[in-house]
């Protein structure tokens, strides 16, 4: 195994942690396959994490750190229509599920398990996401029509991440049946859901 600076090692066995916690769930993923999988001594989890459940907490925290500077910058009332803002709203949103190749699956993962083993300062900042989707939805309010901005935001979040999620599958799935693929499939994809959510949302003109 080679030598790591002490950053490197941490970035190694998030990124080693993040792959397996999403493809085998907490459980499944060992200290030691993590360790393995990062190349690094399994004693190092232990002292850069105090654990795996600290190297779990770890890398969540290690995402939205990188993302709240992306969010402190992102203004919706700086569109100049709804259609614009939420257009930016959900290109924002896919760039940060693209932070960490297996983010999208760890979400999921931690969803179905009810979120229990992220700490509560984890679970606030994750609540910014939904407060800034409600922020779209306020700041042009003459363009949209009134909906719960929860469900609009489950709507965006889910469709993101399921789409991320089974991207490996899809492209097998294509490859079988010999069907047409795109290098821009998630270029597509986003401007149809841009396109969906801004006309989904439009407020209904008067006849």
């Amino acid at each position: 195994m080679h030598q790591r600076n002490a950053q490197q090692t941490r970035l190694a066995l998030m990124q080693a942690g993040a792959r397996l916690f999403a493809e085998l769930g907490f459980d499944g993923a060992s200290t030691q396959r993590i360790a393995e999988a990062a190349n690094v001594n399994k004693a190092m989890v232990q002292y850069h994490f105090v654990g795996k459940l600290g190297l779990y907490q770890a890398i969540f925290n290690h995402v939205l750190d990188r993302s709240e500077s992306r969010l402190e910058t992102f203004s919706p009332e700086r569109a100049a229509d709804g259609p614009t803002a939420i257009g930016e709203w959900i290109e924002l949103l896919c760039e940060l599920a693209g932070l960490m190749p297996s983010l999208p699956g760890l979400l999921m993962r931690e969803h179905l398990e009810q979120g229990k083993r992220l700490s509560e300062s984890a679970q606030s900042r994750l609540n910014l996401f939904q407060d800034k989707t409600e922020q779209v939805l306020g700041a042009h309010s003459e363009f949209f029509r009134s909906e719960d901005p929860r469900h609009v935001h489950l709507s965006i979040v889910g469709a993101v991440n399921y789409f991320l999620v089974t991207e490996e599958f899809r492209r097998r799935f294509e490859q079988h049946q010999q069907l047409a693929g795109g290098a821009d499939d998630q270029t597509t994809y986003r401007a149809y859901l841009k396109r969906l959510f801004a006309s989904g949302l439009a407020a209904c003109t008067p006849q």
